[in-house]
């Protein structure tokens, strides 16, 4: 997607005629009727959608926030592309500053979403299933100005900056200016609709194959097990995955899909639910054929690209804020093999890299 506007910032190219609203942004005047976006949706790695899911517009309040509000449209959503009709104005007692710069920018955001409607009303409602948001390309409803140079369209995309970046004290942006977040960077930059906009379906629960070689383990009944991180010495805690492997060379295979319990998460943030599993390498001494108190952990864990290997499980997200970490950690609802880079991110594995893990019993090891 190309933008017919690259260089302009926003807060510099639009002005504000502040005041009584014009004529332009009242919904029941003529205005720029029939206008429409299209919307490219995707599925991500290991998820299938299953269920009816709607597409729509939201408002989005700042300040106390970022929160979603009313939905101002809405379809239902389908793999594939999807055009979504645009009312000529959005309701006035939504417009409000964007940006104190100059004059300001008066308009309004609206994300696109796409959720799961439990309520069967065609709005979003937070609490309900957020399966995916346009986080680079958000609507925005704008005063004309000179920008506006082929005729009265106010409506526009514009990237506002925060879409994929990892950086976790920056996840979830508050401020109360959202034209302003990342202006030495840029930011915004205006697109047409025209240019239309994407959204991949991090919300839908993924599950995991993992899978890999095991090399080298002395002779014994060996078992590997997914137990939660930080609480993996705790006998009490249940395992999420617990298969046989075979001592020398050989290899190994387990499918993730059932949710862990929810005793396992990582903090307890009502947003961002997530949990880390540990996949240790275990004897089983007393011949039960699982994870038992008279086991005892041999400290061997899996490896890809020779860093320790993790069973992570992301909780499905309904809110603004649960699914700006998602994104902003590059991740997916459900189960994801993952490893920790050295600047402390996750780093996802591919299906792929998920199949081809290694149980070395000296050269993967935690202790």
């Amino acid at each position: 997607m190309q933008s017919s506007l690259p260089l302009l910032p926003l807060v510099a190219s639009l002005g504000c005629r502040c005041g009584a609203p014009s004529a332009e942004s009242d919904p029941d005047s003529e205005g720029p009727v029939g206008a429409a976006v299209e919307v490219a949706v995707s599925l991500a790695e290991d998820t299938e959608l299953v269920e009816a899911a709607t597409l729509g517009l939201v408002f989005t309040r700042f300040g106390e926030g970022p929160a979603l509000g009313e939905t101002l449209a809405s379809a239902p959503a389908a793999l594939g592309t999807v055009s979504l009709q645009l009312p000529a104005a959005p309701p006035l007692e939504q417009l409000a500053l964007l940006d104190h710069q100059g004059d300001g920018v008066q308009g309004a955001l609206y994300l696109p979403v796409v959720f799961v409607d439990q309520s069967a009303d065609g709005a979003f409602q937070e609490g309900e299933p957020l399966l995916g948001a346009a986080l680079d390309r958000w609507l925005l409803w704008h005063e004309r100005d000179q920008v506006d140079t082929a005729g009265p369209q106010t409506w526009r995309l514009v990237d506002l900056g925060i879409s994929g970046q990892f950086e976790p004290n920056r996840c979830a942006l508050d401020s109360t200016w959202p034209l302003e977040w990342f202006l030495d960077s840029g930011y915004p930059q205006l697109y047409e609709l025209s240019d239309g906009l994407e959204i991949l379906l991090r919300g839908l629960t993924a599950s995991a194959q993992l899978a890999g070689a095991v090399q080298g383990l002395p002779e014994g009944d060996w078992r590997l097990a997914g137990l939660p991180y930080p609480h993996f010495t705790e006998r009490s805690m249940e395992a999420v995955l617990d298969v046989e492997v075979p001592e020398g060379q050989g290899s190994f295979s387990v499918q993730l899909e059932q949710a862990p319990p929810d005793e396992h998460d990582v903090g307890a943030d009502p947003d961002w639910g997530y949990t880390m599993h540990l996949l240790l390498l275990y004897g089983d001494s007393d011949g039960s054929g699982g994870w038992s108190e008279g086991d005892e952990l041999e400290g061997s864990t899996t490896c890809s690209q020779g860093e320790t290997t993790w069973a992570r499980y992301t909780r499905p997200v309904d809110s603004y804020r649960g699914y700006r970490f998602l994104e902003c950690y590059g991740g997916t609802v459900g189960w994801r093999a993952a490893r920790t880079a050295d600047s402390g991110a996750v780093l996802y594995l591919s299906s792929a890299e998920a199949s081809q893990l290694v149980l070395d019993g000296a050269d993967c090891r935690v202790d």
